[in-house]
């Protein structure tokens, strides 16, 4: 029998060095002393006890991580903004533009119900990398290390439902006693409003556009395409110190984005009008609108602005194009016509298989066939399934006089 002595034990003959790991239930540590012999396992032991208590010690005390802490305080942020907006938006919606025939708190209702319905599918899913964005301003913002990231993600989700679930009952006209409600403290006899003060957008652009090129490597279309997103924010919501832009001015600019047509930019019979007068001319009117990728596109330009004037210290509070649904009418080959007949005989009379000038140029008759994806794929899909019409026309556009493969 063993003397008594803490975490040692004996296995065939050889002591070992064994201890729990704290606040981890099935967690140890197990290590051989190499020795049969018990006072120098005793004595090895003792070194490993030093060397384990000062490492303990050393993770509780660098490890300053609250994730409770953490999480209350960005559930009440986002409460105090949403009675800030009520009181700074009396006899209007809040989350959604009006809509005639129905109550401000109806048309704000169907925006919550949405918002909480997906936080809630979000949560039970688990589905971290919906919020990946918002995660990781909540982790910079408060120094939260990555192996917490999925413990930070599910408390987020969880907080966005009690969020919304709270703003719907809000809506609802049931809000606390006076005496819990968030008044702000009375300081004078007249209350300071605080007004956003700093550089207006036209003013923060241009350094941030140069810290875009320099930094992220915007180049070319991706730059052209976003200065236009920025172009339209601006005109939507006016040239105002970056500060002062709240969610409900990106509200605003998703509701003018849905109600823009797709050729908006295009068509002459828009040109000189404004984003605003083009929405109310074509309202009611059945034409195509921007597709929700494009608007996707656009507020993922404004999150990358706001996220780094956040890091800079010139806009406070949680980024205001996070947190917009961008759904798709299901999947885009639902519903597309078949090819069939002479497109079909066009299509493989083109020089892709009768005959291209070279590599660099597959549209123009030459002699060379290039057995390549481009030859082949068209060749699958036409039997595939053993189907001889099973090419659609919406997966072939034209390119210089010749149908290509999309």
């Amino acid at each position: 029998m063993l003397p008594q002595c803490f975490h040692i034990t004996k296995k065939r003959g050889v002591y070992y060095y064994r201890r729990r790991i704290p606040m981890s239930p099935n967690g140890e540590i197990v290590l051989s002393l190499r020795t049969r012999v018990f006072r120098l396992a005793e004595c090895r032991a003792s070194g490993l006890d030093q060397e384990f208590r000062r490492l303990i010690q050393e993770v509780t005390t660098t490890d300053k991580t609250d994730l409770p802490a953490i999480l209350r305080t960005y559930l009440k942020q986002r409460l105090d903004r949403d009675m800030w907006c009520r009181a700074e938006t009396p006899n209007a919606p809040i989350f959604a533009s009006p809509v005639p025939g129905k109550s401000h708190a109806s048309v704000d209702l169907e925006w919550i119900e949405h918002e909480l319905a997906t936080a809630r599918g979000e949560l039970a899913s688990r589905a971290y990398s919906h919020q990946r964005p918002l995660i990781d301003e909540v982790m910079e913002a408060h120094n939260v290390p990555e192996e917490y990231r999925n413990a930070l993600a599910h408390g987020i989700l969880q907080a966005n439902v009690e969020l919304w679930e709270t703003v719907r009952q809000r809506t609802l006209g049931n809000f606390p006693s006076v005496g819990e409600a968030p008044l702000p403290a009375k300081k004078s006899s007249k209350p300071a409003v605080e007004v956003p003060t700093g550089l207006p957008l036209t003013q923060v652009l241009p350094r941030f556009l140069d810290f875009a090129e320099k930094d992220k490597g915007w180049r070319g279309q991706t730059l052209a395409q976003n200065k236009a997103s920025y172009r339209m924010f601006e005109e939507c919501c006016g040239d105002k110190p970056v500060a002062a832009y709240v969610k409900t001015d990106l509200t605003k600019f998703y509701d003018l984005l849905r109600a823009l047509p797709q050729l908006y930019s295009k068509s002459r019979e828009w040109e000189g009008l404004t984003l605003e007068q083009i929405a109310d001319q074509t309202k009611g009117r059945d034409i195509p609108r921007l597709s929700m990728t494009t608007i996707k596109r656009h507020f993922s330009a404004l999150g990358v602005l706001f996220a780094y004037l956040k890091r800079r210290g010139e806009y406070s509070g949680e980024n205001p194009a996070y947190g917009f649904e961008f759904p798709k009418k299901g999947r885009a080959r639902h519903g597309r016509d078949m090819w069939e007949g002479e497109p079909l005989t066009r299509l493989f009379a083109s020089p892709v298989w009768t005959g291209c000038l070279s590599k660099d140029r597959r549209s123009r008759p030459g002699s060379v066939i290039i057995k390549d994806d481009r030859y082949w794929l068209p060749l699958l899909g036409l039997y595939r399934n053993g189907e001889g019409t099973g090419s659609h026309q919406a997966d072939w556009t034209g390119g210089r006089g010749a149908d290509c493969s999309r």
